[in-house]
């Protein structure tokens, strides 16, 4: 219906009446019980975004920590997406460790929005969860995605709520070795020679410039292979299964929220709402309020992060850049962060993996 007459959008009642502006306003003041000659009591989004709430702060406080992004080993400002949020292994297990600590928080709420990242990121945010748990209540709530790296930091938890439409699960893990012989080789003309003391002291740099070698494959599947086992050991230990269960539903399969409740991925479908009250609930306290963490910001700021971070020269770099590569700069970046924050291993769901 999007050249037909805007008549035809009342006969389908999907409006009630075409108005003029003026006689919208007409309404507005009527509907508000105003005087013609009245201005219509009017906020822009800056005006709201300065408004201060009221903080009831009676009870006692129930943490909500904020976990979303890509997980990473060290923040950097990249290409990536301009500099974008992540959640950063080191900083959140020392945020998680000092919630731990302070006694006047009495329960955590952990909202994951991830797709997840740095495997080893993800376990150092996961045992810092675990210490968490030993000392209080730990309660997940899942975003719209919490899979991979996102479900490995989720799993150790108490409780999990997810959202209807939660893409969770993707248990699995990959390596990832980039192939430049095409690049510095054939395009730059550049060669390699080289004395070692033994066949595995150079075995990057052949990787790296597609050399074939079978044996160095082998011990990196066979590193993976583990990373993998130990994926599902940790969580068949938080979700109290066997890890034949969990393979028998990981291997990389990623699934909705609905779904994931039958296999016991997650505890009960709900809000965030839900997921403060089951937190008070198994804190054992009635009254209580809620404090956000690492700190809320502008929620603008949340679902619209800042492409210009960096030096003018960066940011137009970056526009240019994109540019040029189209449809190819989200994965090529993709990869280039994965680099620079030295992590080969990835527990990372793929965005072209079928949800089951």
């Amino acid at each position: 219906m999007a050249f037909a007459d805007p008549n035809d959008y009342v006969k389908a009642k999907l409006i009630d009446k075409v108005m003029f502006p003026e006689e919208i306003k007409a309404e507005v003041k009527k509907r508000l019980k105003l005087d013609e000659d009245e201005d219509i009591p009017q906020l822009t989004l800056s005006d709201m975004l300065n408004v201060k709430s009221e903080k009831k702060d009676d009870g006692e406080k129930i943490a909500i920590y904020y976990a979303y992004g890509s997980i990473v080993d060290s923040e950097t400002l990249n290409m990536v997406q301009g500099g974008g949020h992540c959640i950063v292994g080191k900083t959140t297990a020392e945020d998680l460790r000092k919630l731990a600590d302070d006694d006047d928080v009495k329960a955590v709420v952990f909202r994951v929005n991830s797709g997840g990242g740095s495997a080893i990121a993800s376990e150092q945010i996961r045992h810092a969860i675990k210490l968490l748990k030993a000392k209080k209540p730990v309660v997940v709530s899942m975003g719209g995605v919490a899979a991979s790296g996102g479900y490995w930091i989720s799993s150790p938890a108490n409780y999990i709520f997810a959202e209807p439409t939660t893409i969770t699960g993707s248990i699995g893990i990959f390596g990832l070795i980039p192939n430049f012989s095409g690049l510095v080789t054939d395009k730059l003309g550049i060669t390699f020679d080289g004395v070692t003391t033994n066949k595995y002291t150079d075995y990057e740099t052949d990787l790296v410039l597609g050399k074939d070698n079978a044996e160095i494959m082998k011990y990196m599947q066979t590193y993976i292979d583990q990373g993998y086992q130990q994926f599902l050991s940790i969580v068949a230990e938080g979700r109290g299964m066997k890890p034949a269960n969990v393979d028998s539903i990981g291997q990389g399969r990623v699934w909705l929220a609905s779904d994931a409740l039958k296999i016991k991925l997650v505890d009960k479908l709900g809000s965030m709402d839900d997921a403060v009250k089951k937190a008070a609930e198994l804190a054992k306290v009635k009254e209580y309020y809620t404090e956000t963490y690492p700190g809320e910001g502008s929620w603008i700021d949340r679902f619209f992060p800042s492409e210009d971070k960096g030096s003018y020269l960066d940011s137009q770099f970056r526009k240019e850049f994109k540019t040029l590569l189209g449809d190819l700069y989200e994965p090529l970046m993709d990869i280039r962060q994965t680099l620079k924050d030295g992590s080969r291993i990835q527990a990372r769901m793929l965005e072209d993996t079928r949800v089951k």
